[in-house]
């Protein structure tokens, strides 16, 4: 892959994988770190891309296992990979960042799991099929509607328990 051809695929793709980062690491920091870590394993591995699937699907999925290498790495060395601090309002994926309760229900959504918190952002803010995210993640169907449902009522919860 040449640079003309790499900085072509982050004008097109960049801002949904900012914001899918910040999402899977919920600091500002680490969603640098992973979404330059994701594209230079984009270009390292550039001949392994299969161009008969989408684009989009290979690198969200260079960057969930990325993810996924980082929270192992982080596990052994007992660091934490979460700050306890809210993003601002780059957070505020595709949408209507102004309607009312915004804020509370990505706030919500930050605080899932990441396995939670992963589904739910392909899925809600990124318009991903369930078969599309399962392709993504490398995980069953089941897997993603499993976590789709739990998380679901979780944000559920919070949000009910938050209006009180």
């Amino acid at each position: 892959m040449n640079e003309q051809k790499l900085r072509l695929l982050v004008d097109e793709y960049g801002r949904r994988l900012t914001n899918f980062c910040l999402y899977l690491t919920r600091s500002r920091e680490d969603a640098e770190d992973l979404y330059q870590e994701t594209w230079l394993k984009v270009y390292r591995f550039f001949r392994q891309y299969d161009d008969a699937q989408p684009f989009d699907k290979w690198l969200f999925t260079v960057c969930a296992n990325t993810f996924k290498n980082q929270l192992k790495k982080k596990k052994r060395t007992q660091e934490t990979i979460y700050e306890e601090s809210l993003l601002t309002a780059q957070l505020a994926g595709p949408g209507h960042p102004d309607d009312a309760g915004q804020d509370e229900v990505r706030d919500a959504v930050l605080r899932l799991s990441p396995k939670l918190r992963t589904v739910t952002v392909l899925f809600y803010y990124n318009d991903y099929s369930v078969a599309h995210i399962a392709d993504i993640l490398n995980i069953p169907k089941g897997t993603v509607q499993s976590r789709l449902h739990k998380a679901r009522q979780q944000l559920k919860e919070d949000l009910a328990y938050e209006q009180q």
